[in-house]
């Protein structure tokens, strides 16, 4: 555990280096964006101020875009869990209707606390690594969760799964991403086997929920785990590209009468 996290330190310093020039100009170019801390940045991202700034507005446009497909983005109740310093949820606001109501929260108090300080219109909570959330029953129209469950163990898959039902409304939607198949080729061949037989695969040997710590689930697994409480109305899986390897991306419905 204590290598892994150095080793990370390690890679920051040098993404720090790397990116010194761009993100110098970056700020040069942009006053009026503000931005956390270097390190807080690098642990929900990457180190690159105009990929994690345009690179979330990238992501909320094609978050609401998609959404739109199945709800009216008009007067409801929308949280991002695990939000980070607020990548995606600060843009929200200026892509949907103003009359919405936006909640976000994360694990890391420093990133949310950041959040509470620069980021208007948005109502933003700590919560701890494994449930609950201080939300009651049935509250939201729509949940998304960006690069969250790939950071959970298997028992918090079940945990937070259960958790998210509870809190959205019925035929309400979330929204999830996983890594599925196509990130395995990171993967050695015992672990893709055991993958392929249907079982998460956990790696890290670090801190739960911290960028180090990495998981990736089956489709079966998680058509599975979706089977009870509601349906999936939307799944695309990820593919390599140019970029990068995409993620697994899901979208559920609550049923009327949850299981």
């Amino acid at each position: 555990m204590g290598l892994i996290l150095l080793y990370d330190k390690i890679i920051f310093i040098i993404m720090k280096l790397k990116y010194y020039n761009l993100n110098k100009l970056f700020l040069k170019l942009h006053p009026e964006i503000t931005l956390p801390s270097d390190y807080i940045i690098f642990e929900s991202f990457q180190l690159n101020y105009h990929e994690f700034y345009y690179g979330g507005l990238d992501t909320a446009k094609f978050i609401v875009e998609l959404i739109s497909n199945y709800i009216k983005i008009d007067d409801i109740s929308i949280l991002e869990w695990g939000c980070g310093p607020g990548r995606i949820i600060r843009h929200l606001p200026r892509l949907t209707n103003s009359n919405c109501n936006y909640f976000a929260t994360d694990y890391n108090s420093k990133s949310v606390n950041w959040c509470k300080e620069n980021i208007q219109n948005i109502n933003f909570d700590i919560n701890d690594l494994e449930p609950p959330l201080k939300y009651s029953n049935n509250f939201f129209d729509f949940i998304y969760g960006i690069s969250v469950l790939t950071h959970l163990s298997e028992k918090n898959y079940y945990n937070w799964y259960e958790e998210l039902i509870r809190i959205i409304k019925p035929n309400g939607l979330i929204l999830l991403t996983t890594h599925g198949e196509a990130s395995t080729e990171k993967l050695k061949f015992n672990d893709k086997q055991t993958f392929n037989k249907n079982s998460i695969i956990e790696k890290g040997n670090t801190v739960e929920g911290h960028r180090t710590f990495t998981s990736y689930a089956p489709e079966s697994f998680i058509k599975n785990l979706f089977s009870t409480s509601s349906e999936i109305i939307f799944y695309k899986k990820g593919e390599p590209q140019d970029w990068g390897i995409e993620k697994d991306i899901w979208i559920i419905k609550k049923l009327t009468n949850p299981l």
